[in-house]
């Protein structure tokens, strides 16, 4: 099985600027890459687009995330985002900053003893080196926990969430790399991966239904309480949709903001200049009378939201967008589209492309978006999806990943790890400021 960006290696190298053809399971989807070819796909029709049944993923996936809102249409798709927006809304994500500044300081307070020490030329005891990878896994899925949960979130509930969520990976292998699996007869059988489906489905209905009805006999506000009003009170979702995506949420889409928050820090790490800048721009900010970090982290004019709108391009939630299929026939790239053809976006080719972006459309230069407005690169960048693809949690990834990086550079420098003579993946090193 090819990687996704192999595979975004391997259809630039044979098709060039052209759209082109793969093969996913035993479907074909249409590869789009360029500015032009998605301003096409999405022109006139855009809000008619659907999405083919288990986004071509087969029965394994469906019965896994087949109702999430995700992977709905039209307006099934508008009544589900109706109960869960409120939610995740810009406000209501700002509103986090509290909760998410106290889980940020005891993650920086734990983190020295999770790490490593390492001499450095001031030969500072406090200094040490920590690899990404391990100590990042975890942040954002805690505190997208404690949105998710609100008052009803505590240590017992979060290990019961860390056990799902070792469970669901173990789920998601299965449809990666299962080949029987995308069969539904297959799935009848009393097989060890549907045993492990059952499993987390009814694991994790009990978690929820528990925290839904201690919430309700505490009266303590819970946003997954509210949320659930619209199964047993309005009839107006099934369980299997709150239930899929919450999962969505939580599981599926929960490793894709970590691996940009190492993308970030990493790069931070590696590019000192900036880094220093951006520092002198927090503390600037910090040493104004009026400071309030939820108005710094929602300002779009900053060295802050230029990072994380430059790591957000360089490295997207997914290499491929999910696929879509055209409402009409439509021309694009020369080509004649029949109405009903999946077709699916390389976001990796698409927000590096050089009409949007320049010769160093590939190169980490967080401070281009402040020569860029919004209206160049409409079609040309692909942040957190288009349309009825577009994350619901983007407000909170973008708060979450902010604090994040202020709350590090507040106390600490970052800096590669050099291991002869070469920088070591993964790890960075922390010099207490």
């Amino acid at each position: 099985m090819l990687s996704s960006l192999q595979l975004s290696i391997d259809g630039k190298n044979l098709a060039q600027d052209e759209p082109y053809l793969i093969r996913n399971g035993r479907n074909r989807e249409l590869v789009l890459h360029t500015p032009e070819q998605v301003r096409e796909f999405y022109r006139k029709d855009g809000k008619d687009h659907l999405k083919p049944k288990n986004m071509n993923l087969g029965d394994y996936f469906g019965r896994l995330l087949g109702q999430c809102v995700g992977l709905q249409a039209g307006d099934k798709w508008k009544n589900t985002r109706s109960h869960f927006d409120p939610e995740f809304s810009h406000l209501v994500s700002v509103r986090s900053v509290s909760g998410y500044s106290k889980e940020l300081d005891r993650w920086l307070d734990t983190l020295p003893q999770s790490s490593r020490p390492v001499r450095t030329s001031a030969e500072n005891a406090s200094n040490f080196s920590s690899n990404l990878n391990q100590t990042c896994r975890f942040l954002p899925f805690r505190m997208i926990s404690l949105s998710l949960y609100g008052e009803g979130f505590d240590e017992k509930v979060y290990s019961r969430l860390i056990e799902l969520s070792e469970l669901h990976q173990r789920v998601m292998l299965g449809v990666a790399m299962g080949k029987r699996e995308t069969y539904k007869l297959f799935n009848l059988l009393p097989t060890e991966a549907k045993r492990q489906m059952d499993t987390f489905h009814r694991q994790w209905e009990i978690l929820n239904t528990d925290i839904i009805r201690s919430a309700r006999q505490r009266n303590i506000p819970c946003p997954i309480e509210r949320i659930f009003r619209a199964v047993d009170q309005e009839g107006d979702m099934t369980m299997a949709e709150f239930l899929q995506t919450l999962d969505e949420i939580l599981f599926t889409n929960i490793d894709i903001t970590a691996n940009v928050l190492v993308f970030m820090l990493t790069n931070l790490a590696t590019h000192r200049p900036f880094q220093e800048s951006l520092h002198a721009e927090i503390m600037r900010e910090r040493n104004r009378p009026s400071y309030d970090i939820a108005q710094y982290i929602s300002r779009q004019e900053t060295l802050l939201h230029y990072l994380s709108m430059e790591c957000v391009r360089l490295r997207p939630a997914f290499w491929f967008s999910l696929p879509e299929c055209t409402a009409v026939e439509k021309i694009i790239g020369r080509y004649r589209i029949p109405a009903q053809t999946p077709a699916v976006i390389d976001v990796r080719r698409l927000n590096s492309n050089p009409i949007t972006w320049g010769s160093d459309g590939e190169v980490f230069r967080p401070e281009r978006f402040a020569d860029v407005s919004p209206a160049q690169y409409r079609y040309g960048f692909m942040r957190f999806g288009v349309g009825s693809g577009k994350c619901m949690g983007k407000h909170m990834a973008d708060v979450l990943l902010k604090m994040t990086v202020v709350a590090v550079l507040e106390r600490y420098e970052i800096s590669p790890v050099i291991v002869d003579g070469e920088v070591n993946d993964g790890k960075i090193a922390f010099a207490k400021r």
